[in-house]
């Protein structure tokens, strides 16, 4: 892991697992929130953002559509915004 990536825990799960599904999705965060519309049958998702901080790919709103779909958590190497709103929800 390149040492100069930093990953911070936003969601309000202090653990999570289950089978992965991974997706590229650079600058692209409509993609993000078509998959996690689906159900998540517990899965987690993880993001492929190229690592691009210009512009989120993540947000609160998706990620509580996540949480009603039975998503268990999502990883994203890229930009998220609304953390706090993040933090409030059980998802990891």
């Amino acid at each position: 892991v390149d040492p100069s990536i930093h990953f911070h825990d936003y969601g309000g799960s202090a653990s999570f697992g289950g089978q992965i599904e991974t997706i590229q999705a650079p600058d692209s965060p409509g993609m993000v929130t078509q998959v996690l519309s689906q159900p998540g049958q517990n899965k987690v998702l993880v993001v492929d953002g190229g690592g691009q901080m210009n512009s989120a790919i993540l947000d609160g709103q998706a990620a509580s559509t996540a949480m009603r779909n039975g998503w268990k958590g999502i990883i994203v190497y890229g930009a998220v915004r609304n953390a706090a709103t993040l933090q409030g929800l059980s998802i990891g």
